[in-house]
Parts: C-alpha cells; structure tokens; sequence
C-alpha cells in the first residue's frame, strides 16, 4: 500500500509541476503580447522631418580621404521635433 501512496504522490507533484509551468508560459506569452503604447508628444501635432534629398555623388574620392556633405533637415509636421545623437550613414558604394 506504502508503494501505491508513494506513486499517487508522485502523480500529484508531476500534476502541479505541469499546472506551475503551463501558468508561467502563459504569463510570459501575456507579457511578450500585450501591446506597448507608442511615442507620445505633448504638443498639438506630431513632428515630420523632410530632408532635401536622399542621396549624393561624391565622384572619385582617394582611399581615406574626408569627404563631407550636406543635408538639410525641415519639421514639416506639426510638433516639435528632436534629434538625439548622430545619424547613422550608410555607404551605398565602394569600401
């Protein structure tokens, strides 16, 4: 009798072990999709930044050489707009 209780026992905690872990993924997969609210601004509109064009051609340029360009950058929106850090560039061409 001793072996019958010591396996219900087992079936028990095997039970609440697989209750445990079915309620921890669930709380997890709750967290991963609950929706995260977006920016929000403070003033009347939402800024929108223009940019007066989205490429340039430097020509032929010698290896390691500075190279320097310009871009002009409008809020055509109606909020304030910031820009924190520098802007990362990309190099279409060449190495």
């Amino acid at each position: 009798m001793k072996r019958a209780d010591k396996m219900t026992a087992k079936k028990r905690r095997r039970g609440w072990a697989a209750v445990a872990t079915t309620v921890v993924a669930l709380i997890g997969v709750a967290f991963w999709l609950w929706p995260t609210p977006g920016p929000t601004m403070t003033g009347a509109g939402a800024p929108r930044v223009a940019v007066d064009r989205t490429e340039i051609d430097l020509g032929r340029l010698p290896f390691e050489q500075p190279a320097r360009a310009t871009f002009t950058l409008t809020n055509v929106g109606a909020g304030p707009l910031t820009l924190d850090g520098a802007p990362p560039v990309r190099a279409v061409q060449g190495c």
